[in-house]
């Protein structure tokens, strides 16, 4: 637990220095980070984020905080979709399941359309993603790390990542490898 507060406490740091919101990122690239943390803080993980989030507005920042797992309802919710997973769920076999809820919350014709419009009503200095072991299977983070390029811009993200990261590869839950993502940069590594 000392290493998540002490990982949480350099990322405010890094989070509420002028330099970073300036140039948080050499040579243009997106300004993309990952706070890997172990998936046995999972339930603390939440508290830290929101406390994060009120430290770095007392600083005057404005944070964008995108639950996967809460923006999927929300969505499911608005397409009046959710009672019909529900159904799904308990007269299909899981893999039918999967497929449908995938569909339902298509990443780049529904997803991103979503965390764009709560980013144009909340005009953030920096969005913060959580929620990435709650969506498993059905979203997967490197998906999203994908399409967030196309609605950010230069608003930096910090996305919450259960397992590790090591600046070419993720692995969820420390077990299962993702697709290589090479633009995020691991936050604890990242020297302003």
């Amino acid at each position: 637990m000392n290493d998540l507060i002490e990982d949480f406490e350099n990322a405010f740091r890094k989070l509420s220095n002028n330099k970073f919101l300036e140039n948080s990122r050499p040579g243009g690239d997106m300004p993309y980070f990952i706070l890997p943390y172990s998936i046995e803080h999972e339930n603390t993980i939440d508290k830290q984020v929101e406390n994060l989030q009120k430290r770095l507005q007392n600083e005057g920042l404005k944070i964008l905080t995108i639950n996967l797992y809460d923006a999927s309802i929300d969505i499911l919710k608005n397409k009046n979709g959710l009672e019909k997973m529900f159904q799904l769920e308990t007269k299909r076999n899981k893999t039918y399941f999967l497929k449908a809820l995938q569909s339902a919350l298509q990443i780049q014709q529904v997803f991103m359309p979503y965390i764009h419009q709560k980013m144009e009503e909340s005009q953030p200095n920096i969005i913060f993603i959580t929620g990435v072991a709650a969506v498993f299977p059905y979203i997967r983070s490197h998906y999203v790390l994908n399409n967030l390029q196309n609605i950010t811009g230069s608003t930096p993200m910090l996305m919450f990542y259960p397992g590790e990261y090591s600046g070419r590869n993720l692995k969820l839950f420390n077990l299962l490898q993702d697709d290589n993502y090479y633009r995020a940069l691991n936050i604890k590594q990242f020297n302003i």
